[in-house]
This record gives C-alpha cells, structure tokens and sequence, in this order.
C-alpha cells in the first residue's frame, strides 16, 4: 500500500493511507492477526472471524462488512463493491478499505460494519457513570462492546478518518454505519469511491467505557495533545476594565485594540470572527416573507449602485434632491427607531503621521432631537500606532432643523498615528441629517484631503454581495442557505426589530481565492495574518460559531464539491448526494492552526452545546461552549471527553440561565469543577461578581490546578461518584455528592497514587484543610459525609510537598490581587506581599519568614479599602485573605498541628448531634478553638474572616426540626512557638435527613383517573407519618390526606383525569402529625387521551398527508401513524416540523373519499420538556362546497394535546394553517405536531 505524508490536524504528520492511489484488495483465504495486549482475531478481506482475547475464544463474535440500500435496508446489490482487508496495528485490529460505486449516476449507500455476538452497554452519568451515556451514542466516535457480559473490545472511528457515522444495536449485533454518497465531481480520490477506516482493541471490563475511552487517547495522541497552557474562563461583551475579578479569566474574546489592558490583568487577547456566515441589513422594517421574496430584495441590493470607499454603518441613502455641491449628499435617516445609522471610512497611514489633524465637514438637519453631542457628528476614532485608541474625536452639529451647518475638529495625538475611523454618524436619535464635503487633513494644510470620495459623488457596487454570492452554501432545491431574522442571535436582542439575511458561507481552504473574488477561508486568513502582523502581542484568535452555519449544513453547491476531502454523504429521505459542511469547518479550523501553531497562537473556539461536534474539538485549542448545559451531567461529559485535557470554558448568562438565582450559579460552579471545566458569566460581570463572587474565588483557583493536571478518563475509584485529575506528583479527586447525605467511602485504587510512596496527605483543594487519608489493604480510603449539589475537590500529594502547594498558592492570590485592575490601584504593600512570597517560592528553602508574612498581611489588608460597593478592592481583598488562608494552612502544617472535627454528621430532624472540635500540637506550639459555631448551608465556601474571637466550648450541639444542611466552622488559633498566631478555619457538613423516603410510579389507572403507588422507605419507626397528595393544576386526588399506620410502606394515589392537554403536577408529601414536612415526591404528566381508532387520518387507512415544507431530518409519516407516545423512538420518529421561517405553514390530510368530519385533535412536539404548542392558526376544510374556516385560533397557551370540535361538514381534506411566526413562544417560525387526528 502506498502512504502519503500529509500535515496533521495539529503540529506535526500523520501517515494516511492514499486511497486514491491504491485500494486494499481481499486476502486470499485466513490470515491471523494478533495486536498487542492479547487479541487476535483470522481476518479474510473485511471480515474478521475467530476473535480471542489471552487465547480465550470470544464465542459467536464476528464481523462482516455489507452494503445496505439507505431507503429499503436491504442489500445494495451489484453496483457496489468493497474492498479493504485488516491489519495489527499495535493494540489494534484496524480495517481499511473503500466501498466503490459502477457507474456515473449519482447515488446512495450505507456502509454497515456489523459485530456480531455483541450489544451496547448504555447509560447516564447519574446512575452509570462509568458506561457511555445513552444519549450520546454516535456522538463519540467509539463504543464499548459488551460480549458475554464483559466490556472487553471497543469498536472505534480513528479520530484523522473522520466520516459521517452512527452506531445502533441490531438484534445480537452491534453496527457502525456510514452513509456515503457517490459522484463524479470530486476529485479523483472520492470520483464514485468513499473511503472508510475503524479498528477495534481490547479494553479492562472494570472501567467500561471510560477503558475504550482512555485507550482510544493513548492511540492517537497527537489530535489530542493540549497546545494552550493558559488556565481560566471566558470573558467577553464589556469593558476589559470593567472586569473586578480578571485573575479568574484567561481567554478575552476581544480586542485586539485593548490587547495591553487584558495582559495587565493576566489575560491573553482573542479576536473574534465568525467566520462562516455573512449578515446584511435588508431596507425597511419589514422581513421577507419567503425564500423568494428576500432573494428578489438581495439582487435588488446587488443592482444598486452604492457609494466608493464608503460602508454603511448599519444604514444610508444616497439622496439626489439635497446636497450642498456636486449631485448628491449622503443621508443618514433612523425613522423612529433612533437606530445607529450613517457611514464609515478609513484612513489608513503607510508612514504614521504625527502632526495635529483637522476633520471638517457639512450637515444639514430635519428634527433630530436631542442635544448637540457626539451622537450626530462626524465622528474620529484615532488608532495609534502602538495600537492604543483615543475615541471619540468629534466635530458636532446642532439639533432641530437647520440648512447646511459647517463644523470641524482639530485633534493633537499624542503617538503617531496609523489610521483614523471617520464616522457620518446620527445615533439614538430621531429625524434626518444629510452630510456632505468632508475633509480629513493635516491641520496646516487646508488644500490636503486624505479621504476618498470625501463628496459622495463616486458610486460602485457592493463587495460585499459578490463575496456572498460566491461562497454561500447551497441546499438540495439549489437554493441559497440563509436565515430571515429580526435579530442576530445574541443573549441581549436589539432594542428594535432587525431586518437581516445571515447568510451561510463555506470556509474550505481549499476554495480558490482571488482579490477580485475573495474565498471565506483565504478573507480570514488575510485577517489574522494583519492582526499578528501589527500586534504580535495579540494571543491567539476566537472563531464564534463553529458548528453553527456550514457546520451543520449538506453543501448541494456543486462548484465547490471538488475541493471536499471527505467521504460524500447524503440528504435524508431524498438521498441526494453531497459534501457534509463539518468536514469544511473540520479543515478551516485545522488550516489555522497550521498557520498560527508555529507562532504560538492558540484557536479559541465556540462549539456551543452541539452534541454532534466532536470533530472540532480535534481542531480547537481552547474549547468554548456558549450556554453550555451545565446542569446535565451527560453533556457535561461529552464536552470534557471531547476535549480531553485541553482547557474547556463553558459560558452561560445571568438573563438566560438562571445565573441570577444564587443556588443555581453555585450549581454552576458545582458542576464545573467536577468536570474541570471553567465556569463563565457572559456580559454582566459585575452583577454576577457582586452576587457569587466568593464562590467563583473559592472553586476557580482549585479547578486551574486540576485543568493543569489533565482529566483521566478512568477514575481508579469505587464507592462514591468521582472523577480523577493528574498523575505522579498530585492526583486530583472531584467528587460528587449524592442527592441526599450519606455516609460513603472513597476507595482509590493503589495505580492511582502510584510512585507517590505511602507517606501521603489528602488536602480539600478549596477549603485548603486536611482530610483524613488512611490505608485500607491495598487501598487508600478518605471517608465521606456529604449530600447535596456540592463537590469536594480533593488533593492527593506526598507530605513532603504540601509545604510547596500551599506557598503557590499563596504566591498566586498575592500575584492576583496586584492584577485586579492592571496596575491600577497597586500599593506599595500588595507589591512587597508578592514580591516576598515570590522570592520565597523562587529561592525554594523551608526557612519561611512567617513573622513577615504575618506583618505583610496585615499591612496589605489595611491598604485595600473594606468596601463591599468597591467591586475591586472587595476582589483585591479577598485574594489577601486567600493568600492568609493559605499561609495559616501553611504555618500549621510546617508546626505539626492536626484538626479534626469529630462526632456523627448525619441525623433526623428532633435528634441532637453532638461535634467536637479538636487540635493536635506538638509541643511548644499553641492551638486553641477560638469559636465553634454552624449556620444553615448553603454558605459561603469564602469564609475567610472569623466571628469576634470567644473562647468556645469544643463540643457543638446541633438540632434542627425539619431536614436540612448546616455548614459546622471551628476557627482555631495556632501559635507557634516564636511566632505570631496564626488563625486557620476548619469546616464541614452536617444533615440532618428526611425520616421518611418517597417514590412514585404510575400503575394502571381508569378512564375516570391515573393511578399511582407510593412507596414509603421509613428510615426513623417511631417517627409517626401522615401522607398528603395534591394536584396542579387542582384536580380531584384520593385520598388528600392518609394517617399512616406504623409498619405501612405502600399507600395508592388516584387522580381524577381531565384531557386538557395542560401540564400537571402530582405532589405527594410525607409529614410528622404536627405538619413538619419529612419527604415529598413529584411527577409531571400532560393529561391527553390516546388516539381513537375511529381516527380518519390513519395513513394506513388511505389517508394522504401533504405540508408546505419539512425541516431537515423529519418525515410526515409520523403525522399519521396513530403514535404519540414517543418516548425511546429516535428524534426524526417524535414529532414532524416544518421549515423554520417567518412564512406560514400548513399541513393537509387528504382522504380516500368524502367524508363527514366533526374533531381534529392536535397533538403537539414536545422537545426536551419543552412544549410547542402554536399559538395561531386555523382548521380548514376542503372539499365540494370550497374552503370553510371550521376554527381559528388565537393566543393559545402551551399545551400538549388540542381538541378542536365543529359542525359535521362533509370534506375531503383537512388543512391546519399555522399563520406567519405563529408557532411556539419559543419558537414562532415552526409547525411543529406529533400526531394528527381527524374524528367523523
């Protein structure tokens, strides 16, 4: 076989097969392989046979090679044929091959690699964490094969032969399928061929998934190795230095103007493009109301002549009747909106210039309101060259109405200059004001004019369109991608409606490019290649988007297709062939990084939650994922595991996702550390500080360290839920609460901690306190009594280096606390702290001048004023206190001193638990409790400063009346002999649990009302418990409130059913015969009737179902197949939905003969909990007597179910007509139904 050597998808080669070249061609008869680690397998052609594991026959297990037709499931027939044969490589079987089309008619086939006497073990994070979440099943490119019960092979997609792919159980069976489409424009290697590679090895059955996963990364290192070190979240969408707490981010999506401001604050610079879509302003208010429509308003825009040299800034005219010479003004006309509207041009300096410069020019005004300011001006930002800014140089004009007005500005820069940005600017403003004559120049040197067409006289054509025009994607009806918008899909919408097209764009480098007419990929790069040119400094660069746009697009634009490197696929139920556009994103994201690696300038990227990205996480450096669901475990893992141990930054919103609700942003934080991933507010910094900044300074400086370290897939632990970060010098553990407190017992394997010797320490990485570490056997075991959202992050290290971790520590909340506002606000105190532990850390002794450090706190402290309002000296002050924290850590643990909290931390409501707080000292050195109290939790993880110092018993009593959560703090004083007293906070939980446990499960109800069974776990007898149920909306519930008796464990539930379509919740409640609350459960359910077999439109009963449109990936079959139960089925069998536009839509049921109809029923999607009820439309009827309207409806709220009844009236169609955006609140522009029904 021939090899060609091609650039990797980061640093570095990888030796692909070259296909084109030559096919692997079918061995002749058996031949043994045998890959390291003890598999083999007898391989002929594609099909392997004989697999063993250790010589130990794997019985039944085989694996064949078929071609599948897409639209029957059947054998493809003769005009395919594939070739390929398997090899060892190393741990791994790997096969390759093609599969290969007769002919030169388009066409369509599934590749199916089938493994027999093999299933799918599946599950969720929650309940399985260990097993590949269900929900991500073809979403990873390997699965964990289960054969004769064990999970001993894994069957994967090498990550560099990426195609289109999903995995499904068959039967006994497990298939890898890859749709491939076949065609003769592509360049020869895919001219009617497709390409395919996947291997299998073996995998340790203890780790399951996690095994396959672990090893699958050690097979292909080189897509996976981490190339940005910089460890810290996302900050994006306000003034650098409006940030308090810049010490917490790293990546600033900005700039690169402002480059300097975020390297003061220890940040690096990303400047951001979104680089495959193109947005234009469309004139007027109104959208487009169709495909058609908005194409017939682009050419318009295309024919239209525009002015040279100038760009809308949003929105201009070019007006004829009014100008003050020549033939036309520019006019600048908000309507009311009070837009920003005007134009923009650059003057660019080949030499900077350094002299006073004059800006002048003419307005003329009709009721522009407001004062005279910089909103209507001709507005001067100057870029100097040093790329620094100075904003805001205006010549202004009066407001009113007035005849043509001169004004001029003259700025003196302080630096050179490289260019200046000239705004025709009316801004939040209502009227007209035309401009007209403008000269920028230098000020002793009237007859000079640096700007071109300074008249607006010159007209050309728009640049723009071309560019569009000529790298838009297309769909399978050859129709340009583009969605019709009124905003652009920002967490923040516009204060007024937008009139937008957002256009789709190819970004394949591989796409010509010339100046005339300018590829995406070659535009951008051009772009960066400026940046890095004129500011070096400049980190690295943000892609937004990425697999949005073309990534998620079919690209039917045959004139690009020769220029695709990827096996074709095709269109869905019409198995049209083409390209798929990740693959183009795939190469644009892998092409940057080729040409900005070797300048050490990461890829920051923004994958969003797309759970079918894994391959641009192959290419992006700096992982984003804007609005991340961060509170669903299964997704969290996808984006860990997709990223490896590359640094993850997740995003999310005050407004959007429930960050404005304390205990949901300490979620947030929760969830993120136990995945080592960044959690970031977007846009409202200060509001997100000022409301759970102690939490973001309590857990983001343990999950940089755990980032640093690198995730490890398998977790070497058993009896508590936990995942594992690091190796040899310090392991990290995050571990997860369960839901409710539980004693546990966190078991780490000896592998895990291994060449770390015995002598060990397990540190709380947050809290900064020792936690009881012991040998169990072979084992360590660290006991657990935790419950609730929390996570512990937890630091396994040799003893010798503790001393070490608690200084860096310290040092880094010093650095941070010099870094709040750049070097703003630095004191000569916060500077000589540093620099002392600075030195101190860099000298490396175990000599620590703790007497200074002492003093140097204290004077640092009183330096930083203790103001709660004054975000960044609260921010300053609180990296002070951390680095105290830190060093009293220290100061105990160089003394010898022990804490322990001792005494039972879990117990019922109206029991007592008794804590006792005890220290440990060696002799000469002091310790005492110097207060000993508990609050209810949750509390701040940020207690930093202690209550007035009072001696305290050391045995706390705690009792509480109702379950709940106390945060228990004994703040000890340690004073070591010689030196000042050192004050070290030691914290835990203790619970006080429900005496009761309830589950509920529906049984089989009655026409009249559901049925449920209550199953009553009692953890405390001689607790009395009486039972309460009730219903919301109100509906009748038997029994509502049920004394029970002592050794009762099961109770029944009835509610009374009511076909409403609305969304009901049943609450049953166990309490104490006082009415204190134990234990409650709740279900959900919409109250909907089955469909009726007396049902008209049944498409096995000859009804025909028609629609003006489908969105991709959906069937109208669904509509009329009598399911609306679709739990398990997969996404394209839950519901139908229209195209998603601001058109109306329709669905039509046709039937075999005139019938009589009364009731249509209308079943609607439900996605994700979410439902999707439209709120306007209209049910028609068709037949002889012509159209008749027989419901409209207007403002309907959710629902899942709608029941519409009319007149008998005799038809031989029904039409639901949903009107323009008339859709769900969430989303307006679908039709989205699971069922119709039509009743006589």
């Amino acid at each position: 076989m021939l090899y060609l050597r091609c650039p990797g998808p980061a640093l570095g080669t990888l030796l692909l097969p070259a296909l084109a070249v030559t096919a692997s061609l079918p061995a002749e008869g058996a031949a043994p392989l045998r890959a390291t680690g003890g598999l083999t397998a007898e391989a002929n052609g594609t099909a392997l046979s004989s697999v063993s594991l250790d010589g130990q026959a794997l019985p039944g297990v085989s694996i064949t090679a078929v071609v599948e037709d897409p639209a029957t499931g059947q054998p493809a027939g003769d005009r395919f044929t594939v070739s390929g044969r398997w090899r060892a490589t190393g741990q791994t079987l790997r096969l390759e091959g093609e599969v290969r089309a007769s002919g030169s008619e388009e066409c369509a086939a599934d590749l199916v690699i089938r493994v027999e006497g093999a299933t799918l073990a599946l599950g969720t994070m929650a309940e399985e964490p260990l097993l590949l979440p269900q929900k991500l099943l073809g979403k990873l490119p390997l699965v964990s094969l289960r054969i004769n019960g064990e999970d001993s092979l894994a069957l994967a997609v090498p990550p560099d032969r990426l195609a289109m792919f999903s995995f499904r159980q068959v039967g006994n069976a497990v298939e890898l399928r890859f749709p491939f489409g076949f065609t003769t424009n592509a360049k020869p290697a895919l001219r009617m061929r497709a390409p395919f590679t996947c291997v299998i090895y073996r995998t340790d059955p203890r780790w399951h998934f996690r095994s396959a996963l672990a090893r699958y990364y050690a097979l292909f290192p080189a897509l996976f190795k981490p190339f940005a070190r910089d460890q810290g979240g996302w900050f994006f969408a306000a003034p650098v230095a409006e940030l308090p707490n810049p010490q917490h981010f790293a990546y600033y999506e900005g700039g690169p103007g402002d480059w300097q401001l975020a390297k003061a604050r220890g940040m690096g610079t990303y400047p951001y493009r979104e680089s495959s879509s193109a947005t234009i302003h469309l004139p007027g208010k109104t959208l487009p109301k169709s495909y058609a429509e908005a194409m017939e308003q682009f050419t318009a825009l295309e024919q239209r002549r525009t002015l040279e040299a100038w760009d809308a800034q949003e929105a201009f005219e070019i007006d004829t009747t009014v100008k003050r010479s020549g033939a036309q003004s520019l006019l600048a006309d908000p309507g009311t909106t009070g837009r920003w509207v005007g134009a923009i041009q650059s003057v660019d300096f080949k030499k900077p210039y350094t002299g006073p410069i004059r800006v002048e020019g003419y307005s003329r005004a009709e009721g522009v309101s407001g004062e005279r300011d910089n909103n209507y001006s001709i507005y001067v930002d100057v870029i100097y060259d040093d790329d620094t800014y100075l904003f805001g140089q205006c010549a202004t004009f009066s407001p009113g109405t007035h005849d043509w007005e001169h004004s001029e500005v003259v700025i003196q820069p302080e630096k050179p200059v490289a260019r200046l940005r000239i705004f025709c600017l009316l801004r939040g403003r209502a009227g007209k004001a035309w401009f007209d004559d403008l000269r920028a120049g230098p000020a002793d040197q009237p007859e000079v004019n640096w700007m071109v067409n300074p008249g607006f006289e010159k007209l050309g054509r728009r640049r723009d369109l071309q560019y569009i025009r000529d790298n838009v994607c297309w769909n399978s009806r050859d129709e340009w991608v583009f969605y019709i918008t009124d905003n652009l899909s920002a967490d923040v919408g516009p204060a007024e409606p937008m009139n937008l097209l957002r256009f789709t764009l190819n970004v394949d480098p591989d796409i010509p490019s010339t100046p005339e007419r300018p590829a995406t990929a070659a535009t951008e790069f051009a772009y960066y290649d400026g940046v890095f040119r004129n500011q070096p400094e400049v980190d690295g660069l943000y892609i937004d988007s990425v697999s949005a746009w073309c990534y998620g697009v079919l690209n039917f634009r045959r004139d690009h297709w020769r220029y695709n490197d990827y096996p074709f696929t095709y269109e869905p139920g019409s198995y049209k062939v083409a390209p798929h556009g990740r693959f183009a994103m795939f190469e644009y994201l892998q092409a940057l990084q080729r040409r900005y690696h070797p300048k050490g300038k990461p890829i920051f990227t923004n994958i969003h939650v797309n759970l079918d990205a894994f391959p641009l996480y192959l290419v992006s450096d700096v992982p984003g994922i804007e609005s991340s669901l961060f509170q669903d475990q299964d997704s969290l893992f996808f984006y860990r595991a997709s990223s490896y141990q590359k640094p993850l930054l997740l995003l999310n919103f005050m407004n959007l996702h429930g960050l404005d609700r304390r205990e949901i942003a300490e979620l947030y934080h929760y969830n993120a550390a136990f995945w080592g991933e960044f959690p970031s507010t977007g846009r409202f910094v200060q509001r997100a500080y000022r409301e759970y900044g102690d939490v973001t300074h309590a857990y983001v400086p343990a999950i940089q360290e755990i980032s640093a370290a690198g995730w490890q897939p398998i977790p070497l632990v058993s009896g508590a839920r936990a995942e594992r970060f690091g190796e040899k010098d310090a392991v990290y553990f995050t571990i997860q609460a369960p839901a409710e407190a539980a004693e546990e017992t966190l078991l780490i394997q000896p592998e895990a901690l291994a060449g770390m010797g015995t002598t060990l320490a397990a540190f709380d990485a947050v809290r900064l306190q020792e936690l009881p570490l012991t040998r169990r056997g072979a084992q360590w075991a660290l006991p657990l009594v935790h419950g609730g959202p929390e996570v512990q992050v937890v630091r396994i290290m040799p003893r010798a280096k503790v001393a070490a971790w608690l200084l860096e520590r310290a040092r880094r909340h010093a650095l941070n606390a010099t870094r709040v506002q750049g070097t703003e606000g630095v004191t000569a105190e916060l500077q000589a702290l540093r620099e002392s532990l600075e030195k101190q850390a860099a000298e490396g002794t175990e000599r620590y001048p703790f007497a200074e450090w002492h003093a140097r706190l204290a004077a640092a402290l009183a330096s930083v004023p203790e103001n709660e309002e004054d975000l960044y000296a609260l921010s300053r002050r609180r990296e002070v206190l951390q680095a105290r924290q830190a060093l009293a850590a220290l100061a105990a643990h160089v003394a010898g001193v022990r804490f322990t909290l001792e005494g039972p931390r879990l117990g019922y409501p109206g029991r007592a638990l008794a804590l006792t707080a005890r220290a440990t000292a060696p002799a000469g050195v002091q310790a005492r409790v110097l207060h000993f109290g508990a609050q209810p939790a949750p509390a701040s993880p940020l207690q930093l400063t202690p209550p007035a110092p009072a001696n305290a018993d050391t045995t706390l009593r705690l009792e509480a009346e109702a379950p709940g959560t106390y945060e228990v703090t004994a703040w000890f004083e340690v004073t070591p002999a010689g030196q000042p007293a050192w004050q070290v906070p030691i914290t835990t939980r203790a619970f006080f649990v429900p005496a009761a446990a309830l589950s509920l499960s529906e049984t089989q109800g009655s026409e009249e009302a559901r049925s449920y069974q209550v199953q009553i776990e009692r953890r405390a007898p001689e607790i009395p418990l009486v039972l309460h149920a009730e219903a919301q909306p109100p509906v009748e519930v038997t029994p509502a409130t049920l004394p029970l008796a002592a050794d009762q464990t099961q109770a029944e539930v009835r509610v009374r059913r009511r076909d409403d379509g609305l969304p009901h919740t049943l609450t049953v409640r166990v309490t104490s015969p006082q009415g204190a609350e134990l234990a409650r459960a709740e279900t959900s359910y919409w109250n909907e009737p089955p469909v009726p077999e007396a049902n008209l439109a049944l498409g096995r009963k000859g009804a025909r179902c028609s629609v003006d449109s489908t969105y991709d990936g959906y069937h109208t079959d669904v509509l009329t197949n009598g399911v609306t139960a679709t739990a398990g089925l997969h996404w394209t069998q839950h519901a139908w939905a229209s195209k998603e536009s601001a058109d109306s839509h329709w669905v039509q049921i046709d039937f075999p003969e005139p019938t009589q109809v009364s009731e249509v029923w209308l079943y609607w999607a439900v996605d994700n909990g979410v439902l999707h009820t439209s709120r306007r439309y209209s049910i028609i009827g068709l037949g002889e007597a012509g159209r008749q309207e027989l419901a409209q409806i207007d403002g309907q709220s959710p629902r899942s179910f709608s029941r519409h009844t009319f007149t008998p009236t005799r038809v031989t169609a029904i039409r639901i007509e949903q009107t323009a955006n008339g859709g769900s609140e969430a989303r307006p522009g679908l039709l989205w139904l699971r069922e119709v029904c039509v009743l006589p």
